[in-house]
């Protein structure tokens, strides 16, 4: 919008109607006036259009920038500074007189405004000394399509610290970032993989494991007992880190189920007079756990594109002591979640979930949390076992081709490493956040340097200290999320 300082008739115009001499020679220079002004006004509407036109450019870059980042940043000052830096002072001899941001209360709209005031060059013959040029940007913030797996660490340690209640405020911040006032956004679906060392898949998952039966659980198992909760050991041959599914007719594809056999040192569950004496009450509270599922964290969440769903998934989760961390495991069922290759395997709300890699306007997304390296705990501080029971077993019986714990750790980020790269090479975007992670030992500087190259870029990778930078971790990731397209 241009508009011109009102008109006014300057001297020289009103001596020149007021001229009775020159016949002729009055209309001639009238006529000369009159082109020139018109030509003036062509050339200072035009300066205006420029200007309006350079206007709106800074505006649009001002809230792009500013859409990146409406959840976690001052977006007034952001707005400043992208506006000036595309709208040098003084350019074309103007001056700004306005400029201005507002977000809705969803934080989906940035209506922006700007002023400037500019000098006329020709146009002053006609009394206007200066125009005022505004323009006006809109940029809504639209969710992508997108299929987004949460990774979360529920091992031991999440309870020291008050981890676990951040990490769930957090995640359930992201969340409302992303919905919005929205209980179910379109081409959007959100999954939760909660994992220890194992992870819960589920327990009416029979088909996708090859050694259940009822036989290897006592007679006298208690008939109210869940035998089999749901988690499942590593693959051999090296399927516990693709993305292979469940063939029944290629056993090596399916899993052994967990069960942590009764152990007189570590998970006494079996008494001497043949009780059955369990104790799998969840979380971390339960410090005399045993039976064949301790340790084993709650049930995934398949994708769901119902905002109270994956709310209420966060909510179920908890710490759960013994086993030790396997973000390997966590992060590989993460990718088997989102794989095409397991579309109609997952009770999803849409049987054509998961979507194909590369489809159009879509992103599949990873973000993977731990607060400490992999690592075989033990529990029992006893020699043997030397590791608590988890998804390869024991330390001491050498699955991954060792029985020095060190030795295995290190195997485990190797094999984080390959599926973070498999994931990435199909276009995964993963984000990585190490949570309270502090660096003081060899192994921890391991796991921090890991999840840093784990992640799509650098930029994708957060190391939060304590749990108000975890809520900022979110927040940014939220933002980063966000596909912006300018509306106006």
């Amino acid at each position: 919008m241009i508009r011109l300082k009102r008109w006014e008739c300057p001297n020289l115009l009103r001596r020149f109607f007021r001229q009775e001499s020159g016949g002729v020679m009055v209309f001639v220079g009238f006529g000369l006036l009159v082109l020139i002004a018109a030509a003036g006004s062509a050339i200072d509407l035009g300066r205006g259009q420029m200007l309006r036109s350079k206007l709106s450019e800074a505006l649009d870059a001002a809230g792009l920038s500013a859409g990146t980042v409406v959840n976690s940043e001052d977006i007034t000052a952001i707005v400043n500074e992208y506006f000036y830096a595309n709208f040098p002072p003084g350019y074309m001899g103007s001056t700004v007189t306005g400029l201005s941001a507002t977000v809705n209360a969803d934080k989906t709209i940035i209506s922006l405004s700007a002023t400037a005031k500019l000098d006329t060059s020709l146009m002053h013959l006609l009394g206007i000394a200066d125009m005022t040029v505004h323009a006006e940007s809109e940029i809504t913030r639209a969710n992508k399509g997108m299929e987004l797996v949460l990774v979360m660490d529920n091992t031991g340690s999440m309870e020291a610290n008050g981890k676990i209640t951040a990490m769930k405020d957090a995640a359930k911040k992201l969340i409302n970032i992303l919905y919005g006032s929205n209980t179910e956004l379109e081409n959007f679906w959100v999954s939760l993989v909660p994992y220890v060392t194992s992870v819960n898949i589920g327990k009416d998952k029979l088909t996708w494991v090859k050694d259940y039966s009822a036989g290897r659980y006592p007679a006298n198992y208690p008939v109210s007992a869940t035998k089999w909760k749901g988690c499942v050991e590593a693959r051999s041959g090296g399927l516990d880190r693709t993305d292979d599914p469940p063939d029944a007719a290629n056993p090596a594809t399916l899993w052994p189920i967990y069960l942590w056999n009764d152990h007189n040192v570590d998970n006494n569950w079996i008494l001497n007079s043949g009780a059955i004496s369990l104790n799998e009450a969840e979380g971390y509270s339960n410090e005399a756990g045993r039976g064949p599922n301790i340790g084993c964290g709650p049930e995934v969440t398949p994708f769901t594109s119902k905002k109270a769903d994956i709310v209420a998934g966060i909510n179920e989760m908890e710490p759960w002591r013994r086993s030790g961390t396997m973000s390997n495991i966590g992060l590989v069922w993460g990718w088997r979640m989102l794989s095409p290759r397991w579309r109609g395997l997952w009770a999803h709300e849409e049987e054509f979930l998961p979507l194909d890699y590369e489809e159009p306007l879509m992103e599949k997304v990873v973000i993977i949390l731990t607060d400490g390296e992999n690592q075989f705990f033990d529990g029992s501080s006893a020699d043997p076992p030397k590791s608590d029971y988890g998804p390869y077993k024991r330390i001491d019986d050498g699955v991954l081709g060792t029985t020095v714990q060190d030795n295995g750790r290190k195997i485990a980020n190797s094999r984080t490493l390959e599926i973070c790269n498999a994931m990435k090479a199909q276009g995964v975007v993963i984000y990585t956040i190490t949570f309270q992670l502090n660096a003081t030992t060899t192994a921890q500087n391991e796991a921090r340097q890991l999840f840093e190259n784990c992640a799509t870029t650098p930029d994708y990778y957060y190391n939060s200290p304590d749990n108000a930078t975890l809520d900022q971790v979110f927040t940014s990731i939220g933002d980063s999320l966000a596909n912006l397209r300018i509306s106006r």
